[in-house]
């Protein structure tokens, strides 16, 4: 379900860098991972997405997902029920230290995919995944961040 990758984070952090992560829709793998970050790493991250205008509003009603993706941050003490997508742009993706894009192949904008500070993860849309499947997402998604909150904060030290 979540491919796994041996090397996270390829690029040094700058000490008062934050850290975009970047889905489709802003709905559930991004907003798990800035959260997750914010988590261990307070203000230090922010998420958006690729197309969120371009989604309907039937989309989202019918993406029965994000009521599991809520519930499994909640098993971890993280409240997500209050967090607002964001569209994302070549101007605001370069205000960042470092990008992280978890979006479809088909999802992904060029001008992201030529930033120096963009790395991209290869994980599983947590759409229409039951709870036991998205805490395995969760979970990689987790592993990774921790990854990347280390690697920043080891320059600021």
């Amino acid at each position: 379900m979540v491919e796994k990758l041996n090397s996270v984070v390829s690029e040094e952090y700058l000490p008062n860098d934050k850290v975009l992560y970047v889905c489709r829709a802003n709905m559930g793998r991004s907003q798990v991972a800035a959260s997750l970050h914010n988590h261990y790493a307070p203000g230090r991250a922010e998420s958006a997405g690729t197309q969120i205008d371009e989604i309907s509003a039937d989309y989202i009603e019918q993406w029965n997902g994000s009521n599991i993706v809520i519930e499994a941050m909640r098993k971890r003490g993280i409240d997500i029920s209050q967090n607002r997508r964001r569209q994302i742009d070549r101007e605001k993706a370069a205000n960042f230290g470092k990008v992280i894009i978890m979006a479809e192949l088909d999802a992904r904008p060029l001008y992201l995919l030529g930033f120096d500070n963009a790395t991209i993860w290869n994980i599983a849309d947590l759409k229409d995944l039951k709870l036991s499947e998205a805490d395995e997402v969760i979970n990689e998604i987790d592993r990774r961040v921790k990854i990347v909150v280390k690697a920043q904060q080891a320059n600021q030290l």
